[in-house]
């Protein structure tokens, strides 16, 4: 039984989501990162009877989460649940129909049971021991790196997966810091970036966070060359969907869909990324900075 709470999260953009995946009954789906099951949940309504959903996630807990969602309303044999990276679904096609699918389906945000239930310090809410590995078997932990990078590492990060405008203090400050004390807690870092920020409406640390769990984890490494070997294997007319939350993701995600376009593989079905309306952000505050884009096989 898994360790987080069930219904606690609202999946993001689903009705959009759903309105460009395009399914209907004996359709195949991929979902790279399946979380809490709650998009998939509803792929397998579309699909059944007769299709099939093969989802991933690295957080073995929310496999947990993901297959007792599934199981208590859909036959095990509809659906197949692996602890294991998006960019490795290659390896299982042979559990697929002709080893295709219809709809390749990535979520790259953080789920709300990861942000208050981990207790693997993805947020600066509280204080817990600085790790931020989506999969417990990997061995860098946020603190691994905070401990160790140098000041040059730590400033590209910070601009490059945060856009954080004070890059370069913050990881001469991070430098000074740590050859007094290492950094062992969110709260150790949270207090940091306070020194530099202050005041203002969103948490100074928002996106310090945001950076070191996109490096801790190879987030942005692997997404392209995914998002080209998933066309490999996609029916004629299929889709890939992508919701990403970091302006780095979204280029990653915008410009493999163009070339592809232009390699003649498909087309980009969401010249602009759709994103949530004000109505849903009310309801679900981490829809806030989703944005969503689309492509179809020819």
């Amino acid at each position: 039984m898994s360790n987080y709470t069930k219904n606690i999260h609202i999946p993001v953009l689903l009705n959009e989501v759903l309105e460009n995946s395009k399914l209907t009954p004996g359709k195949v789906v991929i979902d790279g990162t399946i979380g809490a099951g709650g998009h998939s949940f509803n792929f397998l309504k579309k699909i059944l009877p007769g299709g099939f959903l093969l989802g991933f996630d690295k957080d073995v807990e929310a496999v947990k989460l993901a297959d007792e969602k599934l199981s208590l309303s859909f036959n095990r044999n509809s659906f197949a649940i692996f602890n294991d990276k998006f960019e490795n679904f290659a390896k299982y096609l042979n559990l697929l129909p002709y080893g295709r699918f219809d709809l390749f389906f990535l979520d790259l945000g953080l789920s709300t049971m990861q942000i208050k239930e981990s207790n693997r310090g993805f947020s600066f809410i509280g204080d817990e021991k600085l790790d931020m590995r989506m999969d417990p078997r990997e061995k860098l932990t946020a603190s691994d790196w905070l401990n160790s990078a140098s000041e040059e590492e730590m400033e590209e990060v910070f601009r490059k997966y945060g856009d954080e405008p004070r890059a370069r203090k913050l990881a001469k400050m991070i430098s000074l810091r740590r050859r007094e004390k290492l950094f062992e807690s969110t709260m150790d870092l949270t207090q940091l970036v306070k020194k530099i920020y202050p005041y203002g409406r969103r948490h100074p640390a928002t996106r310090i966070f945001q950076a070191i769990r996109i490096v801790v984890n190879d987030e942005i490494e692997h997404l392209e060359s995914t998002l080209r070997e998933a066309t490999k294997y996609i029916n004629s007319l299929g889709r890939i969907i992508v919701i990403s939350f970091h302006s780095g993701e979204d280029r990653v995600v915008k410009w493999t869909f163009k070339n592809l376009e232009k390699e003649g593989k498909g087309k980009v079905i969401t010249k602009k990324p759709i994103i949530a309306l004000e109505s849903e952000v009310k309801e679900n505050p981490l829809a806030r900075s989703a944005k969503m884009r689309v492509w179809e096989a020819i």
